[in-house]
């Protein structure tokens, strides 16, 4: 009777061993980022003055140059400010979620060492000892592997996002340095009409064919860098897969643990 009693606990052990370690932190790992490095920005408009001839248009577009000037220095802040915010929100959730898998990691070894210490409470024999402090070693060196693979796939992900927000950031910047040196171009453009005497007309056809072409190439840029959607999406990918391997390893080794284990105990 005795015997048998053993042998049901110890397949209620093994069971709840099994539904514990199947289920590790590390398979409701996040996907994603979980941040925006595209500042939402209002449209950059330039209005150009209103004047009854052109010597006035001109001189009052000479002020409005300082302006447009101001306006552009001031978004690229914001843009700078944006970008610089979410990456500290990055590393702050980054932060978090190490913590959280370190806690629950933590809870998981206390756990296991509860059930460690049930098996050794049943086993009565020397082999059925000596069995336990095999399953203890085996199911102990599965979950460093398992560890192991999930950190460095972790890692992995990591570096591949931060090589990807790097590239974003600079081609972002290439972008807005472009877009500036058109603008910049159209308001001397501005001025050189003013200067040669063209109408007000022409200048103002000519502004606005320059702001125009400036924004298409503006937006253009602003397509091609936004890849890193994509990139950040086929890491996660890897970086599941890789997570998946890690558990299925493990479910392996510890099956096998527990074979091993249930035959010491003559079950």
């Amino acid at each position: 009777m005795m015997n048998r009693y053993i042998k049901l606990t110890l397949a209620g052990v093994s069971a709840a061993l099994l539904v514990f370690f199947a289920v590790p932190a590390e398979a409701f790992w996040p996907s994603g980022i979980g941040i925006d490095l595209t500042p939402k920005l209002p449209k950059f408009d330039l209005p150009l003055p209103k004047a009854k001839n052109t010597e006035e248009f001109c001189n009052k577009f000479s002020d409005k140059a300082d302006a447009i000037a101001s306006r552009l220095a001031e978004r690229q802040t914001k843009v700078t400010d944006f970008v610089n915010g979410q990456e500290s929100r990055q590393d702050e959730l980054r932060n978090n979620r190490d913590a959280d898998l370190t806690e629950h990691r933590s809870r998981a070894d206390e756990k296991r060492n509860e059930w460690y210490a049930r098996l050794e409470d049943r086993a009565d024999t020397d082999g059925e000892k000596d069995a336990v402090v095999k399953f203890k070693q085996a199911a102990e060196d599965a979950v460093d592997t398992r560890r192991n693979a999930v950190d460095a796939a972790i890692s992995v992900f990591r570096k591949g996002v931060d090589m990807a927000i790097v590239g974003r950031k600079d081609s972002l910047k290439s972008a807005r340095d472009t877009f500036k040196t058109a603008v910049d171009a159209a308001v001397a453009k501005v001025k050189t009409d003013c200067d040669n005497g063209e109408t007000t007309i022409t200048i103002r056809s000519n502004f606005k064919t320059s702001l125009k072409t400036a924004r298409e190439a503006l937006k253009t840029d602003r397509k091609d860098t936004d890849k890193v959607g994509a990139q950040v999406k086929a890491l996660a990918e890897t970086r599941r897969t890789a997570v998946k391997k890690a558990i299925a390893d493990f479910d392996a080794a510890l099956k096998n643990a527990l074979t091993e284990l249930k035959q010491a105990f003559g079950g």
